[in-house]
Parts: C-alpha cells; sequence; structure tokens
C-alpha cells in the first residue's frame, strides 16, 4: 500500500522537524563542550610563554617605595599596560598588574594611604597585593619581575 499524498506530506514534515531539532542539540550540545576541550588542550601542552618586557631602567626605580609603569605590550603608539614595582628595604622587586580584579579597571597607588585604590567601586588592596576592603574577589596579579642588566624587566604570560 502506498501512503497518500497527504501522508507523505505530514512525514517529510515530520523528518524536516526531526531534522531540526537534532541540529539545534548538536549545536548546543558542541558549544557546551568546547570550554572543557580548551581547558584540557591548556593543560596538557598548550601552557603560554612568559616573555620578559624592559619596564624601565633601575636607576629610576626609588630605593624604597612604588613605581608606576605605562608599558607597551602590543607595540601601538602608546603604552597600553600599566603595572606597579615596589622595591623593598633590601632591594626585592616585587611587581603587580594595575588591574583589578572585581572588573578589569586600572587601580591606582595612593601614597598617604600606602594602598592601591580602585576608582570604579572602592576596592583596595594593600602593599602586598591583598584585599583590604571592597568587591575585589582575589588579590592584585603578581608579575616575575628581576633586574636585569641595569634595567628592571615584567614577564608577562602569552
Amino acid at each position: 500500500m502506498s501512503d497518500t499524498p497527504q501522508e507523505e506530506t505530514v512525514n517529510t514534515r515530520r523528518r524536516f522537524m526531526a531534522l531540526g531539532l537534532w541540529t539545534i542539540f548538536g549545536v548546543i550540545a558542541a558549544s557546551s563542550l568546547w570550554p572543557v576541550v580548551e581547558l584540557v588542550s591548556n593543560r596538557r601542552g598548550g601552557r603560554k610563554k612568559t616573555v620578559f618586557v624592559h619596564a624601565l631602567p633601575l636607576d629610576e626605580m626609588p630605593e624604597v617605595g612604588i613605581k608606576k609603569v605605562e608599558i607597551n605590550l602590543r607595540g601601538g603608539d602608546r603604552p597600553d599596560t600599566r603595572v606597579f614595582i615596589r622595591r623593598d628595604k633590601d632591594g626585592t622587586l616585587t611587581a603587580f598588574s594595575a588591574i583589578c580584579t572585581h572588573l578589569g579597571c586600572l587601580v591606582n597607588y595612593n601614597r598617604l594611604k600606602a594602598e592601591f585604590i580602585c576608582p570604579c567601586h572602592g576596592g583596595r588592596y594593600n602593599l602586598d597585593g591583598k584585599v583590604v576592603a571592597g568587591p575585589p574577589p582575589a588579590p592584585l596579579n603578581r608579575l616575575p619581575v628581576k633586574a636585569e642588566g641595569g634595567n628592571v624587566v615584567v614577564g608577562f604570560n602569552v
């Protein structure tokens, strides 16, 4: 027995709808799995490399204190990254990213309070980059830093 033209049309529509639904489910599944694939591939061998960039001559650093440095990482006309470099009494250098861990605003250093302060939502960090007040969920990111050939160089993961 052959299907009537009306039954054939219904079957064709059902197949089309089923194919469309399976396609939508496939796209949803693929987009859900993509972050997992990225995470696994980064852990296996796709680790980022630390590249050291010239920040400033060592003699421009205060003997003890904080220095704000603007660095051009992307090669444009203007600096695109801000870091703070701290020098302790024993000469130890510590570098912090100036990006607030709350929403990515640029923090400033307040010498009177000896704190890094975010102007956006009032986040405050101490001299070790640890949160002392406000909404930031984590301390300021520490960056590798060293004195090399009379210069201070700061490491960035690329």
